[in-house]
C-alpha cells in the first residue's frame, strides 16, 4: 500500500469524504476515508482533528470493522439530536458494568424513555473482554506484546487472550491483517489490537454458527445484543460447547439458568471473570420473550 507524502499531516475536511465510521473496541475514536479511500482517524491522542492510519494492517482491519456512526444513542439526553460530545462518550467508555447499569437506569427513571444502542453496549463489552483476558498486561515489556505462559496450559498466549496456534509456534509467525508479523521480536499496541479485533470477529462468527447448527439458521443473529455478547465471551473463553445448559437459558429467557450455569473454572479453580459475569448477567443482560425492542428494566434495546 502506498501513501502520499501529505498524508502525514493532519487533515480536518479537504480531502476526505463520506461519512463517519466507529469500531465498536475503540470508543472515542472516529474514521473516515480520504478520495484514495484510505482511512484516517480523529480522536483525544490527534488534538481531534483527523489524521492518516499509516499502518497497512489497520487500514485492513478497520475496512472489515467500521460501521456507520450512529447520531441518535439516547433520544431523550440532551444533545441527542446531535449524537454524545467527546467528552460524555469517554466518559460512559470508562465506566464499570454496575456504573454503567445505574447511569442508565437513572437515566431512564428521569426521562422515563432511555435508550441504550447496541453499539454502545458492545463497545463498552469489549473493553472488559480485552480487560478479563489480560487486564495485568501479562507478556508487555517496553511497550510490546511478547507471549507468556497460558494458565490452562498448552501453547502459550499472547496480546488479549490470543493462544499461539501449533503453526504460530513452529513458524513464529501470525497472520495480522494480510501480514505476516514475526511475534518473537514482540506485537506493538496497533499490532496487538488489531490481532484482538480479529479474534473476536472470528469467535463471534464461531458462536454464530454454532447456535444455528443447534436452533436452526439465523437464531444467533434474532437474539438481541446482551444475549450474543455474553454467547461470543463464552466462545471468546473456553467455548459455548461447553455450556449446554447456559445456552439454553439464555435462548429461552430463564435467567434462573443462566445464573446457576455462568461460572466457569480452571485447574478446579473459579476465574476471576465470573464476578463480572454475574454483574453482565445482573445489569446488562436483557431476557425478553423473543420481542425486538421490548422494555426490561426500565431499558428498551432495539
Amino acid at each position: 500500500m502506498k501513501f502520499r507524502k501529505t498524508d502525514t499531516t493532519n487533515l480536518e475536511g479537504g480531502p476526505l469524504v463520506g461519512i463517519e465510521y466507529t469500531v465498536a473496541s475503540r470508543p472515542g475514536s472516529f474514521y473516515r476515508k480520504d478520495e484514495d479511500g484510505l482511512w484516517h482517524i480523529r480522536n483525544k491522542s490527534t488534538g481531534d482533528k483527523f489524521q492518516l492510519i499509516s499502518s497497512s494492517e489497520r487500514q485492513d482491519n478497520i475496512n472489515r470493522l467500521a460501521k456507520p456512526r450512529t447520531t441518535t444513542l439516547r433520544t431523550t439526553l440532551p444533545g441527542a439530536n446531535t449524537g454524545l460530545s467527546n467528552a460524555e462518550y469517554e466518559r460512559l467508555s470508562s465506566m464499570t458494568s454496575k456504573e454503567y447499569g445505574e447511569y442508565i437506569a437513572g437515566k431512564d427513571k428521569d426521562s422515563g424513555n432511555s435508550v441504550v444502542s447496541d453499539s454502545d453496549l458492545e463497545s463498552k463489552f469489549l473493553k472488559d473482554l480485552k480487560n478479563n483476558e489480560n487486564g495485568v498486561k501479562k507478556g508487555v515489556k517496553n511497550g510490546r506484546h511478547y507471549a507468556y505462559s497460558s494458565h490452562e496450559g498448552g501453547t502459550d498466549t499472547i496480546g488479549w487472550g490470543h493462544k499461539l496456534t501449533r503453526d504460530e509456534v513452529g513458524t513464529g509467525k501470525i497472520m495480522i491483517g494480510s501480514k505476516s508479523v514475526d511475534y518473537r521480536s514482540g506485537l506493538t499496541d496497533d499490532q496487538a489490537n488489531s490481532l484482538f479485533e480479529a479474534d473476536y470477529a472470528d469467535h463471534k462468527d464461531r458462536a454464530r454458527k454454532k447456535v444455528d447448527v443447534k436452533y436452526g439458521k439465523g437464531a444467533f443473529d434474532n437474539l438481541n445484543r446482551s444475549k450474543q455478547l455474553l454467547i461470543t465471551d463464552f466462545e471468546y473463553n473456553v467455548g459455548i460447547s461447553t455450556f449446554p445448559t447456559l445456552l439454553g437459558g439464555l435462548v429461552n429467557n430463564d435467567k434462573d439458568v443462566v445464573l446457576n450455569e455462568y461460572k466457569r473454572y480452571s485447574k478446579g479453580e473459579e476465574l476471576g471473570r465470573n464476578n463480572w459475569t454475574k454483574s453482565f448477567i445482573q445489569d446488562s443482560l436483557v431476557l425478553e420473550n423473543n420481542s425486538p425492542g421490548l422494555r426490561k428494566g426500565g431499558i428498551l434495546y432495539k
